[in-house]
């Protein structure tokens, strides 16, 4: 692209301008009083249900406040849209330099070792949750929801104990013979489809782990590239079709698609982030509330207002900045410190441990140009190869590919929570106020008094960590709806796995309210909500007054 714009690129950026510039002034000048008359339903119709059904989730934190900050959220939406379309209009003419950057040569070491580190995480995955796959395959069918897309999977190999036995089985030994190289690419895509099967079955409990969804990815691109050219034991049989000591574009193109999916997975929770809630990250207290739901060692940070705001502005600029980094060797390296660094601040915070992720930086590194930096030998030349595209390892890689930069863009884009491929946790809801509402499941007797309801076999069952992310979402689907299919049958098997104690009949739900940081002499706990009582055998009932 020359310095000068072209006709149609500059037609499209004014038309893109004024897009801009008119939703803008609507909503400086009707977007609030909107707002304002729907929340007392006094505006259109279909505003004011929407308004309505959406406040309904959280009545006592969702006041006309919130409602009047979504506004600056929509404007800023609005500018990240007019800034992408603008930054597509003038990047367009550049797409051959992006296949260029895709096709750059590698080395078959690189990729081989993306190879080993991929399946020796998926490894050590695979045998964590192996016995947790197992104890839920026991579960009705009732209490499962598979991830959207994945349903037919479970009705082609249902979700059973023998399958979850052999699944995991063929996952583990398929990792340990594409780790030392034998049938490399075969086993591979077996740990691929096996891994799938496996993480979406954990995933049938309406909770996600995002940690795992990046070894899906690697695994299926890895096994569409020639990826056992270097460190196999098979080439002790096998001779590659292609020269391993050569660079060539065949073992860049997946290492490149490797970066883009990387880069995507950071890029829309940033832009999520900015755009709903970036206000309250920069100049805000969005961190500082994350801070006070933190581990007791790094409350004192919230004392410091000031690197509570430069940490939120550390998160979404490193977040939107990684696909940038991707395109400079210099950068990339930084990007890959950086990640190390932000992920193990984030385990020590809130407990997410992004290990896969960070293990997947390794193909971040060119390791053959560091292993022969200072020794005679150096790294292999490259080969342009003129009709690349004539190759199958080019062609099969592109195809896989473009579905996970596509899927990942898409999602992204829409916010969107699936497996195998989804838009990451975005945290930009919820940090508002310093208020946050537990759930608590209490045991009702003849006489009406409460008492917490034992859950330790369920626990056992599901890990502490999915049964209380498990019984968040139980809460909040009795909420929005007590007639809800799952959340009943949840509640009716945890009534057949640890049975009701006599002199009991039902069950109640309640959200507890607490002050995140309260002042001297007030108490943590400032409100309690009943969502329901779900009796055995008459489901909930729901109940609209709360108890302060």
């Amino acid at each position: 692209m020359g310095s000068k714009l072209k006709r149609w690129q500059l037609i499209s950026l004014l038309v893109v301008f004024f897009l801009f510039l008119t939703g803008l002034i609507f909503l400086h000048h009707f977007g609030e009083r909107l707002l304002t008359d729907a929340f007392y339903g006094r505006s259109i119709p279909i505003l004011n249900r929407v308004v309505a059904h959406h406040r309904a989730s959280r009545p006592s934190l969702r006041d006309l406040a919130f409602y009047l900050r979504a506004v600056r959220r929509l404007t800023l939406i609005w500018a990240l849209l007019a800034l992408a379309a603008a930054v597509f209009i003038l990047l367009l003419p550049l797409r051959r330099n992006f296949y260029q950057f895709l096709l750059t040569p590698d080395s078959a070491l690189n990729l081989a070792l993306t190879r080993i580190v991929a399946c020796a995480v998926t490894l050590i995955t695979a045998c964590h949750y192996a016995p947790i796959l197992f104890q839920m395959s026991h579960t009705p069918l009732s209490v499962r929801l598979p991830p959207p897309g994945l349903g037919w999977l479970y009705q082609v190999v249902p979700f059973i104990p023998i399958t979850a036995i052999l699944v995991s089985a063929l996952l583990i030994g398929s990792c340990l013979l594409s780790i030392v190289g034998v049938f490399s690419r075969h086993a591979t895509a077996i740990a691929c489809v096996s891994a799938i099967w496996a993480y979406g079955a954990l995933f049938s409990f309406s909770v996600e782990r995002h940690i795992l969804h990046i070894l899906a990815a690697a695994l299926a691109v890895l096994a569409a590239s020639p990826c056992a050219d270097a460190l196999a034991l098979e080439l002790k049989w096998r001779k590659p079709a292609l020269d391993p000591s050569v660079r060539r574009s065949q073992y860049g193109l997946p290492l490149r698609i490797l970066w883009v999916v990387i880069g995507l997975s950071y890029f829309f929770p940033g832009a999520w982030k900015l755009a709903q809630a970036g206000h309250g990250y920069v100049f805000g207290n969005y961190m500082r509330t994350i801070l006070l739901t933190t581990e007791p060692a790094w409350l004192h940070l919230v004392d410091y207002p000031l690197l509570c705001r430069l940490m939120g502005l550390g998160a979404i600029a490193w977040e939107l900045g990684f696909i940038v980094a991707i395109f400079s060797k210099r950068l990339r390296v930084l990007a890959a410190i950086f990640g190390i660094v932000f992920h193990l601040i984030v385990f020590g915070l809130m407990k997410i441990p992004f290990f896969p992720l960070m293990a997947m930086y390794v193909c971040l590194i060119d390791w053959d140009e560091f292993i022969h930096r200072n020794k005679s030998r150096i790294c292999a030349p490259a080969i342009l190869e003129q009709n690349i595209w004539t190759s199958p390892e080019i062609r099969s890689t592109w195809v896989v590919g473009v579905v996970f930069i596509l899927g990942y863009a898409l999602t992204g884009a829409a916010g969107f929570q699936t497996f195998p491929i989804s838009c990451y946790p975005t945290f930009s809801w919820g940090y508002e106020t310093t208020k946050q509402v537990d759930t608590a499941f209490y045991l009702v007797d003849d006489r009406g008094r409460l008492t917490p309801r034992p859950d330790g076999k369920l626990r056992a069952i599901f890990s502490d960590y999915y049964w209380d992310n498990m019984q968040k979402h139980i809460s909040s689907d009795l909420e929005l709806d007590p007639s809800s299919r799952w959340a009943n049958a949840m509640l009716a098997y945890w009534n057949k796995v640890e049975p009701l104690p006599a002199g009991t009949s039902e069950t109640e739900v309640v959200h507890l309210i607490k002050e995140l940081d309260p002042k001297p002499g007030e108490t943590p706990l400032i409100e309690t909500d009943v969502v329901c009582h779900w009796t055995n055998g008459q489901g909930c009932v729901q109940h609209d007054v709360g108890t302060n």
